[in-house]
């Protein structure tokens, strides 16, 4: 099984660990000139820059878009990792502004990673990144998940989401036994497309045209479905 290993905001991460509710969220990039490929519902792994050199959660990868700014905010909401749509362009600015991004065609379309079912660790909790994680890294990066550090990082990150779940449990019905016995066998979830990941997912397939006249423009389809 192949990963994703994804250097995260932690302004984004720790918006969204007080919001664990969140079934859908974006993880978006200032710029969408690079996109970005994985096979669907593979893991995608969030990994704090230095001093932390963690992974402080992950979630499934749906699917990527080129979206506006507007309709990522529209869409996702706080599911973009902030409180509201000028602190997401704020931030949006201050990353371009880093890279020394050049305005041009599309210059509001940011690139939007879509996940379902995302988990958030603790602090005490983060997983120490890989151990041959190049620091000059800057892109999304894959990882086999099955062998080396990727399947370390990834056992982990099931580990502590399995003690999240016994928490949960009445711990007087458990099997007596060491922590294999009480925490089981490690397992995979079956996330689905959200509302959210499933709108743009429309979109995407009728290339944000109306199906009947073929109108490109994403306000004025937005009113025909608010009509509808």
């Amino acid at each position: 099984m192949i990963g994703t290993v994804a250097i995260t905001d932690e302004g984004w991460y720790r918006f969204l660990a007080d919001h664990r509710d969140l079934q859908e969220i974006n993880f978006w990039q200032p710029s969408a000139r690079r996109g970005f490929r994985a096979d669907p519902f593979s893991p995608f792994l969030f990994k704090l820059r230095v001093p932390d050199n963690a992974i402080c959660g992950y979630a499934y990868f749906a699917q990527y878009s080129r979206l506006p700014l507007w309709l990522a905010w529209e869409v996702f909401a706080t599911g973009n990792g902030c409180a509201s749509v000028d602190e997401m362009s704020n931030r949006i600015q201050r990353l371009r502004q880093g890279i020394r991004y050049e305005e041009g065609t599309g210059a509001d379309e940011i690139g939007c990673i879509q996940l379902v079912s995302p988990v958030f660790f603790d602090p005490a909790e983060w997983v120490p990144q890989p151990a041959d994680w190049n620091p000059r890294i800057q892109t999304p990066t894959r990882y086999d998940l099955t062998s080396g550090e990727g399947k370390r990082v990834w056992d982990a990150c099931l580990s502590r989401t399995r003690r999240h779940e016994l928490n949960q449990l009445d711990v007087g019905s458990l099997p007596v036994g060491g922590e294999h016995a009480r925490l089981g066998e490690p397992r995979l979830v079956s996330p689905r497309l959200g509302q959210a990941t499933f709108r743009i997912a429309v979109m995407e397939a009728y290339r944000r045209a109306c199906a009947a006249t073929g109108e490109h423009s994403l306000p004025a389809l937005e009113a025909t479905r608010c009509i509808r």
